[in-house]
């Protein structure tokens, strides 16, 4: 009888060494995943600064130059979330993607309602639906009052 309980008791204990090694490495998994997300808005926090910079530099320096909106689009973390950002002088209103691709998820997508100053952004999910549907590898952004909409490159999201 002691035999089987010493057994019982190995096993219990092997059990919960194996869940307890899987907690810790889902754990570090997560943390290895914020460091990275941290690190990428670190560095799109630099890119804004460093741009931030070079526009009131050339401002006060030709304040006759005409404002322009320009677009970028980068990923904010691994779950689907994307960041539309008005990187040009001017604030553009009424912002919307114009004819958004068929077949995928999309949540919080600017149709028309949202205005942008400079360096502001708009936040939204653009997700695979998994039916055979990808992401495109552009968008195409109007705003109020543009006859054309702008092409802006999705970039690649590996």
């Amino acid at each position: 009888m002691n035999d089987a309980a010493a057994w019982t008791g190995t096993g219990v204990a092997i059990a919960v060494a194996l869940v307890s090694a899987w907690k810790a490495h889902r754990a570090e998994q997560t943390s290895t995943e914020a460091v990275a997300e941290s690190r990428r808005q670190s560095d799109a926090l630099d890119r804004m600064a460093v741009a931030l910079e070079q526009r009131l530099s050339s401002s006060s320096s030709d304040a006759d130059s005409e404002a322009v909106i320009k677009w970028a689009i980068e990923p904010t973390v691994p779950d689907g979330y994307w960041l539309l950002r008005n990187e040009g002088t001017a604030t553009a209103y009424g912002v919307e993607v114009v004819a958004p691709p068929k077949g995928l998820v999309i949540r919080d997508l600017p149709c028309g309602d949202t205005d942008l100053a400079p360096f502001q952004s708009a936040r939204f999910s653009l997700q695979s639906s998994g039916w055979g549907a990808h992401l495109p590898g552009e968008l195409l952004v109007r705003t109020r009052g543009q006859s054309e909409p702008a092409i802006v490159r999705l970039p690649p999201t590996s």
